[in-house]
């Protein structure tokens, strides 16, 4: 049995559990695009929207995969999806997105706004994951001992 939601992205989705054997688990492992190919949509404009969709994957190593792959694309222009996913997404979703902006951001790009946003994430574990990308990116501020 298979339901619609809509995505983090605004698109709706056909939510139905993909076949994960152990060959599609040696497939991700050596080349993580292939996380796309669980959310690929015929309407899909470019590979960075199922990548984003995928990292609200339950599974951990899928997401993994679309940080890493998203990582390697390195789009800035990806950035607002991914921000949706830093505002909207499950836990996991948000401290993976939170990374990807992290690693392909800078000091002045819209995915630091971005982070500094999720600072104010009521989880701690997304807040800290924000903390340490701002940290990579070398922009300093000073955390509120209050936060914790």
């Amino acid at each position: 049995m298979s339901t619609s939601k809509k995505t983090s992205t605004g698109k709706n989705q056909e939510i139905k559990p993909p076949l994960r054997d152990a060959s599609f688990y040696i497939k991700i492992l050596k080349d993580p695009f292939t996380a796309a190919e669980l959310y690929a949509q015929p309407d899909d404009d470019d590979l960075c929207e199922p990548l984003v969709r995928a990292l609200e994957d339950p599974d951990e190593l899928i997401r993994r995969s679309a940080v890493r792959a998203l990582v390697a694309l390195n789009d800035l222009y990806a950035a607002s999806s991914i921000f949706k996913v830093v505002t909207k997404g499950s836990i996991p979703a948000r401290r993976a997105a939170v990374e990807v902006l992290g690693r392909i951001g800078s000091g002045n790009s819209l995915a630091a706004k971005y982070l500094i946003h999720a600072l104010s994430d009521p989880d701690s574990s997304v807040r800290e994951t924000s903390i340490d990308a701002l940290k990579k990116l070398g922009i300093p501020f000073k955390q509120n001992p209050d936060s914790s």
